[in-house]
């Protein structure tokens, strides 16, 4: 990992990953689970961000989470819950709520997912909103 710039008023650091280093990290498969595999870009407190890639007809369960996930179509397509999504598209899953997920386009699919426990986001989020209110 690269570190990019430090800024703030605690002065943490911003962490970056180049395409090149994305490239370079290890893909591990996801146990029991053939034809799916991640590759972690980011573990803290608990949160991790993770490209996973399905083959054709591959399968995660996605059992129900204590935690919150954030999924986003990166290419490819993916039925999520029985309900096809292309690339581009995001999904948030609620911890406790099932989200089988299978690779269903003509070369599976690469998501981007991030799993946030409830603990993770306690203190960690800013109260200014980043978007305005509707």
């Amino acid at each position: 990992m690269s570190t990019v710039t430090r800024f703030g008023p605690r002065a943490a650091a911003v962490t970056a990953l180049y395409p090149s280093e994305i490239e370079r990290l290890e893909s591990r498969p996801v146990l029991g689970c053939p034809g799916v595999s991640a590759k972690i870009l980011c573990h803290d407190s608990g949160m991790v961000s993770s490209l996973i890639t399905y083959l054709r007809s591959a399968t995660t369960p996605g059992s129900p989470h204590t935690a919150d996930q954030y999924i986003w179509v990166l290419s490819g397509e993916v039925s999520l819950g029985g309900k096809a999504l292309g690339a581009g598209c995001f999904v948030h899953v609620p911890a406790g709520v099932a989200h089988p997920i299978t690779g269903i386009g003509p070369n599976g699919c690469v998501i981007l997912q991030i799993h946030v426990p409830p603990t993770a986001a306690v203190g960690r989020m800013s109260t200014e909103p980043i978007v305005a209110p509707i």
